[in-house]
C-alpha cells in the first residue's frame, strides 16, 4: 500500500501497453489477502509482496514460464529458509509443486522451497476457493498446478526494519540512501 499509487504510475509510463492495477487487502497472510481478490483480478496476473527486491532476471524467467504454460501459477522459491520464515512453503519433485503448507513439515524428508513473494498466478491453477482463506486452502486442490523457478542468489526480503537496514548498507554507493 505504501507509494502504491507511485509504482502503477511508474510502470504505466514505462509500459503503456499494459493493465496496471493496484489491489490490497486488509489481510496480513497471503491466502486470505489473495481470496478476498480474486473476483477483482483478471484471469492471469503478476503478485509481488510489495517489500521484496528481487533481481529482474528471475522475474523474467517466472514471467517466460508463464507464457509457456498459461494456466499454470509461476512462483521464483528459494530453498534458503533463513531469509523467507514467513513465506509459503513448497514440497516439489522436477519443479512441479506436491504440497503447499504455511510451515516446514519435519515429517516430510524432502527439502522444502520458499517462496520469494513474486509470481505469475493463472487462476484457473486456484480452483474454486473464494473469499478469506489460509495459504493451504488456497492451494489444497491444485498444488501440481504450481510450477518453481528456484533462485538461490541474493533477493531482499524488507520486512522489518532491521531488514532495511541492513539492506540500505549493502547498497551505500550504489543507492542514493
Amino acid at each position: 500500500r505504501y507509494r502504491s499509487d507511485e509504482v502503477v504510475a511508474f510502470v504505466q509510463a514505462r509500459y503503456p501497453s499494459l493493465d496496471v492495477q493496484f489491489h490490497s487487502s486488509e489481510s496480513d497472510h497471503t491466502g486470505r489477502g489473495l481470496g478476498a481478490l480474486l473476483p477483482h483480478l483478471p484471469n492471469r496476473f503478476l503478485y509481488t509482496h510489495g517489500n521484496i527486491d528481487i533481481p529482474g532476471a528471475v522475474l523474467s524467467r517466472v514471467i517466460k514460464a508463464s507464457y509457456r504454460a498459461p494456466g499454470q501459477t509461476w512462483f521464483a522459491a528459494t530453498g534458503r529458509a533463513d531469509i523467507a520464515p514467513t513465506h509459503p512453503v513448497f514440497y516439489a519433485e522436477e519443479s512441479r509443486v506436491r504440497r503447499v503448507s504455511r510451515h516446514p513439515d519435519p515429517a516430510v524428508s524432502q527439502p522444502p522451497l520458499f517462496s520469494l513473494g513474486v509470481g505469475v498466478i493463472a487462476k484457473a491453477s486456484i480452483g474454486s476457493v473464494l473469499g478469506e482463506c489460509t495459504t493451504e486452502e488456497l492451494w489444497a486442490g491444485s498444488p501440481d498446478r504450481i510450477g518453481l523457478i528456484q533462485y538461490e542468489g541474493e533477493w531482499w526480503h524488507l520486512e522489518r526494519p532491521a531488514d532495511v537496514a541492513r539492506y540500505q548498507d549493502s547498497r551505500r554507493g550504489i543507492l542514493n540512501v
